[in-house]
């Protein structure tokens, strides 16, 4: 799921690449700017194939995808 609804209901998240980098960003459904919540530097070969928050949303889990699977746990996100 590339745009899943943020924990708490009020934003959605989405996939965004700056620069060849791609990042788990929110944008609030009651508008303002959208925050970034991940924060990969650095190009790589492989893409954001999905992403899920913790069922607390204290946690957001991302894929990255190439051939192969990367599994991340990102915790203290703001």
């Amino acid at each position: 799921n590339r745009m899943p609804a943020a924990p708490d209901g009020r934003a959605i998240t989405f996939i965004l690449d700056r620069d060849g980098t791609e990042n788990v960003w929110k944008m609030p459904l009651e508008g303002g700017p959208p925050a970034q919540l991940t924060g990969f530097k650095f190009a790589s070969s492989t893409f954001l194939s999905y992403q899920a928050f913790s069922l607390d949303g204290k946690q957001l889990a991302v894929a990255r995808t190439n051939f192969t699977f990367d599994i991340g746990l990102i915790s203290n996100f703001k």
